[in-house]
């Protein structure tokens, strides 16, 4: 894995699918093939992306290279879990790789990343208006035998230290 290249040290390599945040201080790319894409509907996800789900994607860690030209930001969401984002337009950008892997936003990819999401994880923390009907499974929380560490969702307040009355 290759950190902190200058922006615009992009190169469209062979087999390299290339993204970056909004305003393009941090840019990344990853190398094909990729593996699962998934929307992730757990509370965490749906808030840090304001939307009603967050879609990521798995590349293998070796094949990632990061090219930032600003700070990338952290914010601890939950022990042992950081969400990164863009300090200049706050765009969510990729986190430490899990072992092999490392997922990343699939709405920064520049082009066509080749793979469509496959399933819709930790549906049962959906936000309430949106009706999951597109076909794919549905996971409560991570399918089965992945391995993933599962989070209660948590109270807002709580997490900023007011009491949750």
């Amino acid at each position: 894995m290759h950190f902190n290249q200058p922006a615009g040290a992009g190169h469209e390599e062979a087999g390299m699918i290339e993204a970056s945040c909004l305003c393009g201080g941090v840019e990344w790319s990853v190398e094909e093939p990729l593996g699962t894409m998934s929307h992730c509907h757990c509370t965490r996800c749906r808030k840090a992306h304001g939307s009603a789900f967050a879609t990521y994607v798995g590349a293998r860690a070796s094949g990632f290279v990061l090219r930032a030209g600003v700070t990338i930001g952290r914010y601890a969401s939950s022990a042992g879990g950081e969400r990164c984002f863009c300090t200049r337009c706050a765009a969510v950008v990729p986190g430490e790789p899990a072992g092999k892997w490392i997922f990343v936003p699939a709405g920064n990819f520049h082009a066509d990343p080749g793979v469509r999401p496959n399933a819709h994880i930790f549906a049962a923390s959906k936000a309430p208006w949106y009706t999951v009907d597109d076909g794919l499974p549905c996971f409560d929380a991570w399918p089965p035998g992945s391995g993933g560490a599962v989070l209660e969702d948590f109270d807002r307040r709580a997490a900023a230290g007011e009491n949750p009355k």
